[in-house]
């Protein structure tokens, strides 16, 4: 038997056959008979397989509801052998849309991670973008449930001064960095050094400078304020 095309849609005179073990022949004929009947509607014909001859068999191309009547006209048992064909062709497309939505749903998450979001948030956000996208909801379907993990925020020095204890200005937070090693001065401008790296962050003020290259804020990630006591 040849390898059957996977298709919830349609399935082919000789996909027919194929399924209910019956001769290709008598399947065609079958089909022919029920659309002179208007039990079924014209199928289209299309070009088969080329045989040994070199002669391209004639195939037609029915849907899955003429497919069932097409069986019932030839033998009532050829049924069941049917149902379990649609039956097992739509739990592999099935399958392949999960695996396509899965794919959809890493990439999704992935962007998220790019514009910052970490853990549970770009889990979130990544289910919401692929259920609005393809309909599938992992997190539904797993039956799992995330919950928002606490927010990090992007502070300012003057920001982070108002955390500490006691209190400092935006130029005392700014020396505290610096004496930590979080930070150092460069070109008469702050930036973080490796140790500081991993809680820094430039965001884009919008503006530029008059070379036409954007201008960026240094802030610092809520995450470093325990590191500062």
């Amino acid at each position: 038997m040849t390898t059957l095309a996977l298709n919830i849609q349609t399935m082919s005179s000789r996909e027919i056959a194929e399924v209910v073990n019956s001769r290709h022949d008598s399947v065609k004929r079958a089909i022919e008979r029920l659309v002179e009947k208007g039990v079924i509607s014209q199928p289209p014909l299309v070009d088969g397989e080329k045989a040994a001859n070199g002669v391209v068999e004639k195939l037609y191309r029915v849907n899955e509801r003429d497919s069932y009547v097409v069986v019932a006209q030839l033998c009532p048992e050829f049924t069941a052998k049917l149902v379990d064909y649609w039956q097992t062709t739509k739990n592999q497309n099935t399958f392949n849309s999960i695996k396509r939505d899965v794919e959809t749903f890493k990439a999704l998450k992935d962007l998220a991670e790019t514009f910052g979001l970490e853990g549970n948030q770009a889990l979130l956000a990544a289910n919401k973008a692929t259920v609005k996208l393809t309909g599938f909801n992992p997190l539904e379907t797993l039956q799992i449930e995330l919950v928002k993990e606490v927010q990090v925020l992007n502070l300012t020095p003057t920001q982070i001064g108002k955390e500490l204890n006691p209190p400092l200005s935006a130029v005392a937070t700014n020396k505290l960095l610096s004496s930590l090693g979080f930070q150092e001065k460069l070109h008469d401008q702050w930036v973080p050094t490796s140790k500081g790296k991993a809680f820094a962050i430039f965001l884009d003020t919008g503006k530029k400078h008059s070379d036409g290259t954007p201008i960026t804020q240094l802030k610092w990630l809520s995450t470093l304020i325990p590191h500062l006591s």
